[in-house]
């Protein structure tokens, strides 16, 4: 008969099993430098405050941010991005430093998402090219009232285009898209949490019979 070890066992086992794997996280960000899209939505910040926070071995951190209303990318970095509440804690961590720390790692761009270029400068790209090791894009739409054909460019030409650029990435070795939950719409029965494809098709052609 196999006995379970005692729950206090179990509890050390799984805590160092914890720390094992945030160490071994660590250690795989550790001088690498991240594309990050979607910074202004509520993951997006997220996401950049914890990379910032927990993961203090990363190179640089890239965030592609469009103009919007008139806002350059830095006044919409400051006013939407870094004033945010979620941002409280490293900026206790840091104290005096916090602005200083930011403009070390964090390196605001302009961009388009639905240009084909994401216009991206030539500067801008070959600096990205060169360096940048993992590319995450969390930008996406929930506005459910907005027309189709708006949505389609946000949701799926916008990955697209950043998912092609990736591709031109000298360094690359991991594109991360997160998505929203609405996906695999025409899936009936159990959808698993997997990349479905249909190697009949691609992705353009998928495209066009949406749009």
């Amino acid at each position: 008969m196999i006995r379970r070890p005692p729950r206090s066992t179990q509890s050390r086992s799984s805590a160092a099993s914890d720390v094992y794997k945030r160490q071994d996280l660590s250690l795989f960000f550790q001088n690498r430098s991240i594309l990050l899209a979607g910074v202004t939505g509520f993951v997006g910040k997220v996401l950049l405050e914890k990379i910032l926070r927990s993961l203090s071995g990363i190179s640089k951190v890239y965030l592609l941010i469009r103009e919007k209303r008139g806002s350059s990318i830095v006044e919409r970095y400051k006013k939407e991005v870094i004033s945010s509440p979620c941002f409280e804690r490293l900026r206790r961590l840091h104290g005096a430093n916090f602005q200083d720390f930011l403009n070390e790692k964090v390196v605001p761009l302009k961009c388009d998402l639905l240009r084909d270029d994401l216009g991206i400068s030539d500067q801008d790209r070959e600096i990205l090219q060169s360096n940048v090791t993992i590319v995450i894009n969390a930008s996406s739409s929930l506005n459910m009232d907005q027309k189709l054909n708006e949505g389609i460019q946000t949701n799926v030409v916008g990955p697209l285009n950043l998912q092609r650029f990736a591709q031109s990435l000298r360094r690359l070795d991991c594109f991360v898209h997160v998505s929203t939950a609405f996906v695999n719409s025409n899936k009936v029965g159990l959808i698993e949490e997997k990349l479905y494809t249909d190697e009949k098709k691609n992705d353009d052609s998928v495209l066009h019979e949406i749009y």
